[in-house]
């Protein structure tokens, strides 16, 4: 199966996020075309080509982040499939509502974005271990982040963060909900159970 379609000049290629696929097979092709193509930075050992960071996960799995928009990609190279986490806008695409345990979430501050499922700070998939990833969402900064050059502007908030756990075909096992360390690793070891 060839794909004609990939680059509109041979010097111009498309960001994967503008093109159609449709299914996991077409746009894991379209992303480890892509791949090929990229440099392998030694100071980090990250993968980058004209429009996307390539990270190595572990256990076969990457994670693609677009260097212009907020899109992420997760790759299954065992399987040859590849799912988007998130659009370009920063929207959750794989997952949604049925992924999050509202219930836990609710009893933070500033979860907002949580509810609109947008991912507007920092999002991050973990490496793999024994078939399953730590998500990491930041929902809501910390109240620095709003500070100016002079302090101005910041709030008195924390952090807000909230964690999840993915397989490896980019379904939740655990859903996202806050976590202290100790949750996190028997969340973990719930996770692995189920994947």
């Amino acid at each position: 199966m060839k794909f004609n379609w990939f680059r509109k000049e041979e010097k111009d290629s498309i960001p994967v996020e503008q093109m159609k696929w449709r299914n996991a097979h077409e746009l894991y092709f379209l992303l480890a075309h892509d791949r090929e193509g990229s440099v392998i930075t030694s100071r980090t050992n990250v993968g980058e080509s004209e429009h996307y960071y390539y990270f190595d996960l572990q256990e076969h799995m990457t994670r693609v982040r677009s260097s212009a928009t907020k899109a992420q990609f997760l790759m299954n190279d065992e399987t040859e499939e590849a799912w988007m986490i998130l659009a370009p806008n920063g929207m959750l695409r794989q997952w949604g509502e049925k992924d999050i345990d509202f219930a836990c979430v609710d009893t933070l501050d500033n979860v907002e974005y949580v509810h609109a499922l947008h991912a507007k700070f920092w999002f991050s998939i973990g490496d793999f271990k024994n078939g399953v990833a730590q998500v990491h969402w930041t929902a809501y900064p910390d109240g620095q982040y709003f500070a100016d050059e002079d302090g101005f502007g910041a709030e008195s908030n924390s952090e807000v963060n909230i964690y999840a756990y993915t397989d490896r075909s980019a379904r939740i096992v655990v859903p996202f909900q806050p976590m202290n360390k100790e949750e996190k690793e028997r969340w973990r070891t719930v996770a692995e159970g189920k994947a």
